[in-house]
């Protein structure tokens, strides 16, 4: 009985411990998708356009900019949110348009249906190609799990 009481005291030790590097995660996460934005956010203001790199024209390095780092911040949100996908794809693409009706508003920039567009898009392919490694992920677990049982 003794074994038993402190067998589930040793349980209870490594679920607080499990339940303390999941929040340990989701705060890295979330300074991840933070800095993600920011990152995008100081790019524009350095760069002012003029980012061509490695042959790519200023228009290509900023198309894959918006894709790339929308998408990265979605799927950060969305594994900050435990896999809520569509809450991460309704917040990603809110921010995208926010950030291109802010720039209404600020001199020598402009509000551009591209952009947003391709920041909608890069939230959408990268939120699908996780959706999609979590449930193969999830079903091969579930295959594990089924022939251990058998």
């Amino acid at each position: 009985l003794a074994f038993k009481a402190s067998g589930e005291a040793i349980m209870s030790q490594v679920f607080a411990l499990s339940q303390a590097a999941i929040t340990h995660r989701r705060a890295l996460l979330f300074v991840v998708v933070t800095m993600s934005y920011l990152l995008l956010y100081l790019a524009a203001k350095l760069f002012g356009g003029d980012a061509g790199v490695l042959g790519l024209s200023d228009d290509a390095v900023r198309t894959i900019g918006h894709f790339s780092v929308y998408g990265m911040l979605a799927v950060g949100l969305a594994k900050l949110c435990r896999e809520q996908y569509l809450l991460a794809w309704l917040v990603t693409c809110l921010l995208a348009t926010g950030e291109e009706f802010h720039q209404l508003f600020v001199p020598f920039r402009y509000a551009c249906l591209e952009d947003w567009a391709t920041n909608v898009l890069g939230v959408t392919c990268f939120l699908v190609l996780a959706w999609v490694m979590s449930n193969a992920g999830h079903a091969s677990h579930d295959r594990q799990d089924s022939v251990t049982h058998h």
